[in-house]
Order: structure tokens, then C-alpha cells, then sequence
């Protein structure tokens, strides 16, 4: 990771038709993918903050795609609470 003050993490597999057929492929990617951000930021001195962008379809997901978002967001809410670091959605 290059420094930088904050990190912006926008990266997902979207496309929900495709998620659906390939669900392990989308856990992979977006919850792997998230947990890579996560500790990369904690390590990296330089990252104050950190953000994710999540979806509405977190909220009561009835999708993969919409679970993933879902454990994304709980994913953040537990580095909030064990890094000294900002990480908010």
C-alpha cells in the first residue's frame, strides 16, 4: 500500500446475476477482498481513515451480493472497534 491518509473501498463484484451463480467466487472476492483492505490499513501508519462503500441491498439482503455488502459493513464496524484507526461506511 502506498501512504496515504485514507483508503476508499469501493472494489466489488456487482453484478448480481453473475454473484448468484457464482457465490463462492463473490464471498471470495468481496469479503476476501474487504478483509485485505482492512489489514492493509491497519498496518500502513500513514491511513487515518478508511471508508466503504456499501448498498442498499445490506439492508435485509436477500442476495448473495447483497449478504456480501451486509458483511462488509460488519466486517467495518468490528476494525472501528479494535483499530485506533477511523473505519466508517
Amino acid at each position: 500500500m502506498n501512504k496515504s491518509d485514507y483508503v476508499i473501498h469501493t472494489a466489488a463484484n456487482k453484478f448480481v446475476d453473475y454473484i448468484e451463480y457464482n457465490p463462492f467466487q463473490a464471498l471470495n472476492t468481496n469479503i476476501n477482498g474487504t478483509i485485505n483492505v482492512i489489514k492493509a490499513a491497519m498496518k500502513e501508519p500513514s491511513v487515518e481513515k478508511v471508508i466503504f462503500t456499501s448498498s442498499d441491498k445490506s439492508v435485509e439482503p436477500t442476495s448473495t451480493y447483497g449478504m456480501t455488502k451486509a458483511l462488509g459493513e460488519h466486517l467495518f464496524l468490528w476494525a472501528s472497534r479494535v483499530s485506533e484507526k477511523v473505519f466508517t461506511i
